[in-house]
């Protein structure tokens, strides 16, 4: 099981803007291979938990909505998520974690 801090290194430790904006066959198969079956697991709503936090929200945004869009680059299955994303921020907003991060 992927952990939301792994997620929240990952992107926004080990990579950034320069990284998040182009494409990059090198990139995406770095989320394809550590970031897959968490991805999996979070569409099938296994991750879930991860909306009780600020944080965990971002992590799991990151993982339906900017996720996908590397592992499926240029695929309808890119926006497969959006709609859990879309729920999950709304969530986030509605407990005001974009008051308290």
């Amino acid at each position: 099981m992927v952990a939301k801090e792994t997620v929240l290194q990952f992107w926004f430790e080990e990579h950034g803007r320069e990284d998040w904006f182009k494409k990059s066959d090198e990139f995406d198969e770095k989320i394809r291979d550590r970031f897959l079956s968490g991805y999996e697991q979070a569409a099938a709503g296994g991750l879930d938990d991860w909306r009780q936090s600020p944080l965990g929200c971002v992590a799991l945004c990151l993982v339906l909505d900017q996720f996908p869009r590397n592992l499926f680059r240029d695929d309808p299955r890119s926006y497969a998520t959006d709609a859990a994303a879309l729920a999950v921020t709304g969530l986030a907003l509605d407990r005001g974690f974009d008051r308290d991060a």
